[in-house]
C-alpha cells in the first residue's frame, strides 16, 4: 500500500469517526434522531475540512 493510499484511508477513517461523534452528540444533547441526508451533509463538510487541513499541513512542510 502506497503512502497516498494510507493517507486517503486515514482521512476517510477520521471523517467517519468525526461524523459518528457528531451524530451521537446531536442525539444525546438535542434528543432527536439524525436523518441519513443530514448525516451525509455533515460527512461532506468533514471531508472538505479534512482535505483543507491536510493541504495546509503539506504546504507548511514544503515551505520550511
Amino acid at each position: 500500500m502506497s503512502s497516498r493510499d494510507r493517507k486517503e484511508e486515514r482521512l476517510r477513517r477520521n471523517v467517519e469517526v468525526s461524523t459518528e461523534r457528531w451524530k451521537r452528540s446531536v442525539e444525546q444533547n438535542e434528543r432527536r434522531t439524525v436523518g441519513a441526508e443530514e448525516k451525509r451533509k455533515m460527512r461532506k463538510e468533514f471531508e472538505e475540512s479534512a482535505r483543507r487541513i491536510d493541504k495546509t499541513k503539506l504546504h507548511e512542510v514544503w515551505n520550511n
